[in-house]
């Protein structure tokens, strides 16, 4: 007996360490550029912006591009957007 109640409150230590208690989520975010690098910064310094207004942490490596569209007719259509580029970046918002 004495042994199952050593796995409970281990199982409890384990459950409310800090690490169990992390939360990442996931913020996606799409903007024009009129390059496809410049799209891409844009995109990359909203989402670190995001994140930091929900007082989280960025997850390092987490940015990831997931579409970037081309105007098809960029004579037609404002140059400063011709990309678009739409990604991704995990945030660690947890309780500190």
């Amino acid at each position: 007996m004495k042994k199952f109640y050593s796995t409970v409150v281990m199982a409890l230590v384990l459950g409310t360490s800090h690490a169990a208690l992390a939360e990442r989520k996931t913020i996606e975010y799409e903007d024009y550029g009129p390059t496809e690098e410049g799209a891409t910064k844009t995109v990359k310094k909203w989402l670190e912006d995001s994140c930091k207004d929900r007082k989280g942490k960025v997850v390092a490596g987490s940015f990831q591009v997931k579409n970037i569209a081309i105007d098809p007719n960029p004579d037609l259509s404002d140059l400063k957007k011709k990309y678009k580029v739409k990604a991704e970046m995990k945030c660690d918002v947890s309780d500190k």
